[in-house]
């Protein structure tokens, strides 16, 4: 049988290790006490200082630790050839408080705790994708301190420079930072808190133009007409209001008399004081 030898050293190079104080195993669908069990039983349940051996359960009651002064290369290799198979599989037993499956960390000033890459040439690959079955759970988590950035996903060769104090960061120099996708709910929600009955924050801040779809256009009165009627592209209720500004003479004195809402239609009419001498353009605007 294929061995490899594994210690369970405190220290690696002179510098202690984190001691976790968690068990973790290699097989999943083991609750702690059916995988302590049948690790304590079995053959391949090995005492401190033994060896890691190949293809069935390995039991130790302290840390192991593999080492090696590698640069550009890895200390572990996992492979796994076969369809939907996992590499490295990580797992916490524990059934209560914090644990992690996996753990990577990082001290260099450009290091990365964990990296994940999908060198597909087709297809849609996922470098990293995190998954949460709890009712209040998330599929994934991040923080950073406050001169820091949360997430930073962006589009290009070059990755973007941290923005102090944001909790998500979306860069791209050809396409979109950051797109919102919603069926039936709400695609992007910016909120700021209630301090003293007052919302003093502010929830959005746009620096340059902004683009505004079906919700804002211009619609054009023609001539002799006193009404253009105005359909969206958007579901109106009863809550939709319209404001609508000329954008040039309509003649004497005419100007903009009200919008009336067809919830039915989905659709609006402007309706002037008077019938335009000229085709004038007339910009609108859906709230609600």
């Amino acid at each position: 049988m294929s061995e490899i030898e594994a210690t369970t050293e405190e220290t690696v190079t002179g510098t202690p290790t984190r001691r976790t104080g968690r068990r973790t195993a290699l097989t999943a669908g083991l609750t702690t006490a059916a995988l302590f069990a049948v690790a304590k039983s079995s053959p391949a349940a090995a005492a401190d200082g033994d060896s890691v051996l190949l293809g069935t359960e390995n039991f130790a009651a302290n840390t192991t630790t593999v080492a090696a002064d590698v640069s550009n290369g890895a200390t572990l290799v996992a492979q796994s050839g076969g369809a939907f198979g996992i590499a490295l599989h990580g797992q916490s037993l524990t059934e209560t408080g914090m644990a992690w499956g996996v753990y990577g960390s990082a001290i260099a000033p450009q290091g990365r705790g964990v990296f994940g890459e999908a060198g597909g040439q087709t297809g849609n690959g996922i470098g990293v994708r995190g998954i949460s079955y709890a009712p209040s759970g998330r599929g994934s988590l991040f923080s950073a301190p406050a001169t820091g950035t949360g997430v930073v996903g962006y589009v290009g060769e070059v990755e973007p420079t941290a923005r102090p104090g944001v909790g998500v960061h979306g860069a791209s120099s050809v396409g979109v930072g950051v797109r919102g996708d919603s069926d039936t709910g709400t695609a992007v929600t910016a909120f700021t808190p209630s301090v003293g009955g007052q919302r003093t924050g502010v929830a959005i801040a746009a620096w340059g133009r902004v683009r505004l779809i079906n919700c804002a256009g211009v619609a054009t009165i023609a001539a002799g007409s006193s009404s253009v009627t105005v359909a969206p592209g958007i579901d109106l209720s009863a809550a939709s209001s319209v404001v609508a500004t000329l954008q040039g003479s309509a003649g004497g004195n005419t100007t903009v008399k009200y919008a009336a809402v067809n919830t039915t239609a989905n659709n609006f009419t402007v309706y002037l004081t008077a019938a335009s001498t000229a085709s004038v353009r007339v910009a609108w605007h859906v709230f609600g």
